[in-house]
């Protein structure tokens, strides 16, 4: 059995369901068809309420995980590459532009 965890209950809040993580021994993918096409699929995810990306993809903000040209190539397909600090505010700067 897999590990599952309720962060609403732990966080003393109202559980709507969307709280609750699951493990990969919790879910079972089996080949079938579908009734979406993949065309019509969206998998695009709100990041904050006001705050939506295409692509649910997100980079881990560490020196040698994400640099420049990841961060650069996510946005451009519609994710969020996160920078690392580990650098000088205007080293930050020159990585944005």
């Amino acid at each position: 059995m897999g590990f599952s965890y309720n962060f609403a209950e732990k966080l003393g809040v109202e559980d709507r369901g969307l709280l609750t993580s699951v493990s990969f021994d919790d879910v079972t993918l089996l080949p079938s068809s579908g009734a979406v096409e993949p065309d019509e699929a969206d998998i695009s995810t709100w990041l904050t309420p006001e705050w939506k990306i295409p692509l649910p993809l997100l980079s881990s903000p560490m020196d040698l995980v994400t640099g420049v040209s990841l961060a650069v190539s996510l946005a451009r397909e519609g994710g969020l590459g996160v920078l690392h600090r580990n650098c000088s505010i205007g080293e930050q700067v020159q990585m944005v532009k």
